[in-house]
């Protein structure tokens, strides 16, 4: 019987380089982001995101891998709010 466990290591961060050696970093804008990724995401998320007090607002998670590492930037009303890198 072979058993594989596997590592899993999510880290947040503020900023992440593109492949072109642009930032994108939280605060930035929807397209924004989009025109300093110049890629698809992998994949995408959509999710209500609720705030304390606050009404449920729509969340979008875009994964990206740049460089063998996994990019998942989450934006509310088209705003950057989150980046994590997984690995």
């Amino acid at each position: 019987m072979l058993l594989t466990s596997a590592a899993y290591a999510e880290i947040a961060t503020e900023a992440i380089q593109t492949p072109d050696r642009q930032t994108v970093a939280i605060g930035d804008s929807l397209d924004l982001m989009r025109s300093r990724m110049q890629a698809s995401p992998m994949k995408m998320l959509s999710y209500p995101l609720q705030e304390k007090n606050q009404p449920a607002k729509l969340a979008v998670d875009y994964t990206y891998e740049i460089a063998n590492m996994r990019y998942v930037i989450t934006v509310v009303d088209d705003q950057v709010k989150n980046i994590k890198t997984e690995n």
